[in-house]
């Protein structure tokens, strides 16, 4: 996500003069600030599922994150096992 920022900004700074810095950097911002509340309250809601205090619904979370995960290992995908788990367990946990 970093590294795409950047690039994005960059655009931005190219097409700027020195006295059109301030509003490319406000153009720059609002164009993010969508996407980057999205990634907060993603990360939020992560948060909650991964620090559950009940010892119940850990066992269920972690449950669930292997039965998803072990299929997609035996085809060989790796970082799909992980957004699967982000996206689906807590779904199953709520």
């Amino acid at each position: 996500m970093a590294m795409e920022s950047v690039n994005v900004l960059a655009r931005y700074m190219l097409g700027a003069r020195r006295e059109d810095v301030s509003e490319a950097l406000c153009d720059y911002e609002k164009s993010q600030r969508p996407r980057v509340v999205a990634a907060q309250e993603n990360s939020r809601q992560l948060a909650r599922m991964m620090f559950r205090r009940s010892v119940l619904l850990a066992i269920i979370r972690d449950l669930a994150g292997r039965l998803l995960a072990a299929p997609l290992r035996v085809v060989g995908l790796k970082c799909v096992d992980v957004m699967l788990y982000v996206w689906l367990v807590p779904t199953f946990v709520r």
